[in-house]
């Protein structure tokens, strides 16, 4: 809905997202940090700086040191001018990633890699992450976010990134 930019209706599922977390249930962390985050983007593109500062503050108490979480947070205090700060959380965000990295799992420590090279606006080193993390793993539920991640909306026109989607479509079939 958000990607679509229907934020209101987006705003309800969030929140009904984050509501079932509390719920007994498999995976409900993850679910409610990303719901979280992702609301933190919505409010991001409305121009809503404290809500979406709440957002990712919020999906990091479902998920301590929550990549996507921390650079929602440094794209706050950038919009803010508070560059010391977003140094900071790019810092924190670089060593959450690093920690990710497995050699038997290698497709969340891809992700995140290509969510930081995103963040900086670097579409060849974030397509080349999502390509490997593609040639990494057989075709599964890996990578089903992408084509709405708002953690790449900065290079959701690069024809790069639209190889990659299309890429996972087909994977899909």
């Amino acid at each position: 809905l958000a990607s679509q930019g229907r934020f209101d209706a987006a705003f309800e599922e969030f929140g009904r997202e984050v509501a079932q977390a509390r719920q007994r249930g498999l995976y409900r962390e993850e679910y409610a940090a990303a719901s979280l985050v992702w609301r933190g983007y919505a409010a991001l593109q409305l121009g809503r700086l404290d809500e979406a500062e709440e957002a990712f503050r919020s999906a990091n108490e479902y998920m301590d040191h929550y990549p996507r979480a921390i650079l929602g947070l440094r794209e706050v205090r950038q919009r803010r001018g508070d560059g010391r700060t977003a140094a900071d959380l790019q810092s924190q965000a670089e060593g959450a990633v690093s920690g990710m990295h497995q050699a038997d799992r290698p497709a969340e420590w891809l992700y995140g890699r290509a969510c930081l090279a995103a963040a900086d606006g670097d579409a060849n080193a974030a397509v080349a992450c999502l390509n490997q993390m593609l040639d990494s793993v057989l075709p599964s539920f890996v990578g089903w976010q992408l084509p709405i991640d708002p953690a790449f909306l900065s290079i959701r026109q690069d024809a790069g990134f639209t190889a990659v989607l299309t890429r996972l479509a087909e994977r899909a079939k």
